[in-house]
Formats: C-alpha cells, structure tokens, sequence
C-alpha cells in the first residue's frame, strides 16, 4: 500500500511538473524588476519599464530551447542570447552562451496565470523579476 501511495504521489508530481513545463512555453515581458535586502524592497528602472524603453523578453520554446532580448545589461544596449531551459523541482535553470563563456542561472520561479516571477538570489540579496505572458 505504501508503495501505491508512493507512485500515486510521484505520478502527481510529475504531471504537475509538465502541466508547468507547457505553461511556461511562450513570450515573456519584463514588468517589474525588484532589488529586495533585509532593509527592503527597491523596484529598479520602474519608469523605464514602464516607458517601454527598458526590455527583457525570454521565449521560451517546447524543445527547451530559450531566446532572450535585453537592453538592461550594463552596455544598454539590445542584446540577444540562446540557450536551453529545464525545469527542476522548484527551479528554472537556464543555461546561456555569452561572450563570456557558457553561463547556468537557475532562478526561483512561480507561475500564476499568465505571470511570471523569476527570483536570483545572491547572499541576503534577492532579485526578483516579473513578466507578463504575451498572446
């Protein structure tokens, strides 16, 4: 019996694992971008986002291949990276080519609907992004 219950629960986990694997599959724009400390939460380039001069899109495909569109790097200025993406128990890990060298983020992510939160964390810092699904 516990066996049945064992495979029941892992055959759940992984039915919700690809049912998220589809829903991620798509368009992706940035919204909001958070800096949050111990000390609080600091939204980054609000206007710009706003204004729609700061961008970050991912496409993400059904093969786990990805595409990101930036210009919110350092250099400001628009660029594009490939790469493959999986999903792994509570995390997106993405996996880029640069001109730095092949490079692994795996980001804290949740799906609601059709929005998406991307979270990196570094020491006590987290950063948290937030994109809407396009049609």
């Amino acid at each position: 019996m516990k066996t049945f219950a064992f495979l029941l629960l892992w055959m759940a986990t992984i039915t919700v694992s690809l049912a998220q694997d589809k829903e991620l599959i798509g368009n992706w724009d940035i919204t909001e971008c958070a800096y949050c400390t111990e000390s609080g939460t600091l939204k980054t380039m609000e206007k710009e986002i706003a204004a729609g001069t700061a961008i970050t899109t991912f496409i993400f495909e059904q093969d786990g291949t990805f595409i990101q569109t930036s210009n919110m790097t350092s250099s400001r200025e628009m660029e594009t990276f490939a790469g493959t993406w999986e999903i792994n128990g509570p995390l997106l890990t993405v996996k880029v080519q640069t001109n730095k060298g092949r490079m692994k983020f795996d980001y804290s992510y949740e799906l609601k609907g059709d929005t998406l939160i991307l979270t990196v964390s570094s020491g006590t810092a987290k950063f948290v992004n937030t994109f809407k699904k396009q049609n």
